[in-house]
């Protein structure tokens, strides 16, 4: 391999980036407002929403939708901090849902920190 190619890991880490962990974000948001009733439902909701917003945002390009106006926006908020920023800010919110009144279906939570623990381990062996 040479020095130009990159590394199976980083290759991994940009597809689970894109491509895994907003939409299986996305997911676990929607069965928490399924599950959860009051502030928990709200929360959710939100993280479903940013979720649902960055998934259209990566996909824009290959749906031709970039000359929407807000897309330059979008891209530059889903960019930041090498695109883990927009990523960290929606489970916030949906870590945020698992521990105010009316969170409901602990597997979600579990699911979650298992997804979130396997982007940051990708995430950390791009740098070593």
């Amino acid at each position: 391999m040479s020095f130009l190619e990159p590394s199976p890991v980083f290759l991994a880490f940009i597809f689970a980036k894109n491509f895994v962990y907003p939409e299986l974000l996305a997911l676990l948001a929607l069965a928490r407002v399924i599950g959860a009733s009051g502030p928990s439902r709200w929360l959710a909701a939100l993280a479903l929403a940013a979720a649902l917003a960055g998934v259209a945002t990566i996909l824009a390009p290959a749906l031709g939708m970039t000359g929407l106006p807000v897309y330059p926006r979008a891209a530059r908020v889903m960019a930041l901090g090498t695109g883990m920023m927009a990523l960290l800010a929606m489970t916030a919110i949906l870590a945020l849902s698992a521990v105010v009144p009316g969170a409901r279906w602990r597997w979600i939570d579990a699911v979650h920190g298992l997804a979130l623990a396997g982007l940051l381990g990708l995430w950390v062996a791009t740098w070593l």
